[in-house]
Protein backbone atom coordinates (compact mmCIF):
# COMPACT_ATOMS: atom_id res chain seq x y z
CA UNK A 1 0.00 0.00 0.00
CA UNK A 2 1.48 3.61 -0.90
CA UNK A 3 1.61 6.32 1.65
CA UNK A 4 -0.12 9.17 1.02
CA UNK A 5 2.15 12.11 2.80
CA UNK A 6 -0.05 15.03 3.67
CA UNK A 7 1.01 18.30 3.41
CA UNK A 8 -0.59 20.86 5.76
CA UNK A 9 1.19 24.25 6.00
CA UNK A 10 -1.01 25.51 8.61
CA UNK A 11 0.22 25.92 12.06
CA UNK A 12 -1.48 23.61 15.16
CA UNK A 13 -2.84 26.73 16.49
CA UNK A 14 -4.26 27.97 13.18
CA UNK A 15 -6.04 24.67 12.69
CA UNK A 16 -7.19 25.20 16.64
CA UNK A 17 -8.51 28.31 15.89
CA UNK A 18 -10.34 27.91 12.86
CA UNK A 19 -11.77 24.49 15.01
CA UNK A 20 -12.95 26.72 17.86
CA UNK A 21 -14.59 29.09 15.50
CA UNK A 22 -16.44 26.73 13.73
CA UNK A 23 -17.29 25.19 17.15
CA UNK A 24 -19.12 28.42 18.48
CA UNK A 25 -20.68 29.73 15.19
CA UNK A 26 -24.17 28.59 16.56
CA UNK A 27 -23.30 31.06 19.54
CA UNK A 28 -22.16 33.95 16.85
CA UNK A 29 -24.89 33.08 15.10
CA UNK A 30 -27.79 33.84 17.74
CA UNK A 31 -25.78 36.60 18.97
CA UNK A 32 -25.72 38.60 15.95
CA UNK A 33 -29.70 37.91 15.00
CA UNK A 34 -30.20 38.95 18.80
CA UNK A 35 -28.15 41.80 18.48
CA UNK A 36 -30.04 42.75 15.01
CA UNK A 37 -33.41 42.13 16.34
CA UNK A 38 -32.45 44.28 19.33
CA UNK A 39 -31.56 47.30 17.21
CA UNK A 40 -27.19 46.97 18.81
CA UNK A 41 -25.78 46.64 15.09
CA UNK A 42 -28.07 49.65 13.49
CA UNK A 43 -27.57 51.64 16.79
CA UNK A 44 -23.63 50.88 16.58
CA UNK A 45 -23.53 52.05 12.93
CA UNK A 46 -24.97 55.62 14.02
CA UNK A 47 -22.94 55.63 17.19
CA UNK A 48 -20.35 54.46 18.92
CA UNK A 49 -21.09 54.23 21.97
CA UNK A 50 -20.15 52.88 25.75
CA UNK A 51 -21.62 49.84 27.05
CA UNK A 52 -23.88 52.13 29.65
CA UNK A 53 -25.28 53.94 25.97
CA UNK A 54 -26.46 51.04 24.82
CA UNK A 55 -28.41 49.89 27.77
CA UNK A 56 -29.92 53.50 28.33
CA UNK A 57 -30.70 54.09 24.80
CA UNK A 58 -32.23 50.57 23.73
CA UNK A 59 -33.62 50.03 27.51
CA UNK A 60 -31.79 47.03 27.96
CA UNK A 61 -29.84 45.40 30.96
CA UNK A 62 -26.28 45.12 31.63
CA UNK A 63 -25.74 41.02 31.61
CA UNK A 64 -27.52 41.14 27.75
CA UNK A 65 -26.06 44.45 26.54
CA UNK A 66 -22.27 42.92 27.86
CA UNK A 67 -22.60 38.88 26.68
CA UNK A 68 -23.47 40.22 23.10
CA UNK A 69 -20.72 42.71 22.89
CA UNK A 70 -18.38 40.14 24.12
CA UNK A 71 -19.22 37.57 21.68
CA UNK A 72 -19.62 40.33 18.88
CA UNK A 73 -16.04 41.63 19.60
CA UNK A 74 -14.79 38.15 19.10
CA UNK A 75 -16.39 37.34 16.16
CA UNK A 76 -15.00 40.80 15.33
CA UNK A 77 -18.10 41.91 14.27
CA UNK A 78 -17.59 45.33 16.61
CA UNK A 79 -14.34 45.96 18.57
CA UNK A 80 -13.78 48.52 21.50
CA UNK A 81 -11.95 51.63 20.90
CA UNK A 82 -10.75 52.52 24.55
CA UNK A 83 -14.14 52.57 25.97
CA UNK A 84 -16.32 52.92 22.88
CA UNK A 85 -17.87 50.10 20.92
CA UNK A 86 -17.38 50.78 17.03
CA UNK A 87 -19.30 48.70 14.46
CA UNK A 88 -16.60 47.05 12.00
CA UNK A 89 -16.52 46.55 8.41
CA UNK A 90 -17.85 42.71 8.78
CA UNK A 91 -20.84 44.34 11.12
CA UNK A 92 -22.05 46.35 8.42
CA UNK A 93 -22.23 43.88 5.75
CA UNK A 94 -25.01 42.32 8.47
CA UNK A 95 -27.06 45.85 7.60
CA UNK A 96 -26.21 46.95 4.07
CA UNK A 97 -24.83 43.85 2.22
CA UNK A 98 -27.63 42.13 0.18
CA UNK A 99 -25.84 38.84 -0.22
CA UNK A 100 -24.67 38.72 3.42
CA UNK A 101 -28.55 39.33 4.86
CA UNK A 102 -29.76 36.68 2.27
CA UNK A 103 -27.59 34.09 3.76
CA UNK A 104 -28.13 35.32 7.10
Amino acid sequence: MKKIERKNKESLVDTLTNAQKFAFAPLAFQAVSTMLDLGIIEFLDKHPSKENDLKEALNLDDYTVRTLLQVAELNEIVKKDEEYFILTKMGRLFLYDYMTKANF
